[in-house]
This record gives C-alpha cells, sequence and structure tokens, in this order.
C-alpha cells in the first residue's frame, strides 16, 4: 500500500524511511519592494489618555533612520507635532514603535504623515474624518480616513490595527473596532508573507531488499498550504 506523508509544514509525523537528498524549496520572490506604512496606533482611551503610540510595519527589513512622523491638527490642516524615526524594521522580529505622552490629539480628522529620509509622503492618514494638509511635507495633500476611531471609553490597552494577509500594505486593511494592542509585533489576525506558496514531492521510498515496507510519497511546502483535494497519481511505465 501507499501511504502519503506530509512534511513538518503540514504534520509532525516521522519518518522511518532512508531520506534521500531534499528537492531544493522553490526561492522566494526576489524582486518585491522594500515598503513600511503606519500599521497600528492608539490615541485616545478612558480618563488621562495613556500609552499612545505610532506602529511603522514593513514587508521587508527597512532602514527608517531619517524617516518620520508629522502629526496634524484637523482644525487648520496645520502640523502640531514631528518625531524623528531611526532603527531596522523587520516584519519577523521588530516593528518601530514612536510613543508619545499625550500628544496625540484625539480628533476629529487629526491626521498623521509617514515621511521618509528625502522628505517625501509615504502615507498621510487621519482619524475621524480626512483633512487636507497646509503646510508641511504633506502640504497640499488631503489625508486617507481610516474609518475606525477610538473615543473616551476606549481601553488603554487597545489600539487600531491593520489586518490581513499578504505582501504591500493595500493588501491590508483597518479592523473594524480597537483591539488589544499589538505594539512592535505583527498584528493578530495579520500575516506579512512576501513567498508565494508552492508545494511539491519531497520524498518516496518505492523499492528496497525483501518485502517492500514503508512505501510512501511525501509533500513539501514553502508555508502552510492546505492541500485539501489535491491527489497524487502513480502512472505505470509499460504502457
Amino acid at each position: 500500500d501507499c501511504e502519503i506523508k506530509v512534511n513538518p509544514c503540514l504534520s509532525d509525523e516521522p519518518s522511518s524511511a532512508p531520506t534521500p537528498p531534499p528537492t531544493p524549496p522553490p526561492t522566494p520572490i526576489t524582486n518585491v519592494q522594500g515598503e513600511v506604512w503606519i500599521n497600528e496606533l492608539h490615541y485616545e482611551n478612558a480618563r488621562k489618555d495613556r500609552n499612545e503610540f505610532i506602529e511603522i510595519g514593513c514587508n521587508q527589513e527597512v532602514n527608517i533612520t531619517g524617516y518620520k512622523l508629522v502629526l496634524y491638527n484637523g482644525s487648520g490642516g496645520i502640523q502640531y507635532n514631528t518625531a524623528s524615526l531611526s532603527g531596522l524594521c523587520s516584519p519577523l522580529t521588530n516593528f518601530v514603535v514612536q510613543n508619545y505622552n499625550r500628544k496625540i490629539q484625539n480628533g476629529g480628522s487629526d491626521g498623521i504623515a509617514l515621511v521618509n529620509e528625502i522628505n517625501e509622503v509615504i502615507e498621510f492618514i487621519s482619524y475621524e474624518g480626512s483633512l487636507k494638509a497646509l503646510d508641511g511635507p504633506a502640504n497640499g495633500t488631503k489625508s486617507v480616513d481610516i474609518g475606525v476611531s477610538e473615543n473616551s471609553k476606549a481601553s488603554a490597552d487597545d489600539s487600531l490595527q491593520l489586518i490581513g494577509e499578504g505582501c504591500k500594505r493595500s493588501d491590508f486593511t483597518w479592523l473594524s473596532t480597537p483591539a488589544p494592542s499589538s505594539a512592535g509585533d505583527v498584528n493578530n489576525n495579520q500575516k506579512i508573507s512576501c513567498v508565494q506558496g508552492e508545494v511539491w514531492i519531497n520524498e518516496l521510498h518505492y523499492d528496497n531488499a525483501g518485502t517492500d515496507r514503508n512505501e510512501f510519497i511525501e509533500i513539501g511546502c514553502n508555508q502552510e498550504v492546505n492541500i485539501t483535494g489535491y491527489k497524487l497519481v502513480l502512472y505505470n511505465g509499460s504502457g
């Protein structure tokens, strides 16, 4: 009989058969452009505001030294705070968090501009409405309202977060309600991956001394892939 045995990507079942040299796995997409974005923020909660922060997310390692966050007032479209950023953003080990001490305004229509080291605006978002910037790096630009907000009843331990799965900022959407903060890490219900899911025949055993035993075919993968509905079809070389 033939046994289909899935590799550790999908199963913990060990193999008792000899292990031939593995098939090289597919290589990641190499032409993906490094991208950074505003991934999470907290600006208002019940009683005195605390734990305010803005988190920068990314799809690969990006040095954001020289980048800055510019906060805009929805009343008049004027910048009111600038924070300089530094460090390495990594989707595996570190999202960069800029903390604030009661400096982020509570809306409405207040904005946040993420600006790179050559003063280009990468992203200009707002909460509780949109605004047009009238000075600073985003001058003349209209913000994109994220469509979700916090209020005076919110928890200081919650935040507004992007969720979804993909490689680019456009693959993610803002969660419709505040959720427990995950500052510094990928959010719950968010998966950042720039590798195409792929499966292949990775290992097999079909012949041995004496009576054949431990026959199997193993399926390998480069990330979690649900192979329900897949099948292995064996062909006879004689005809």
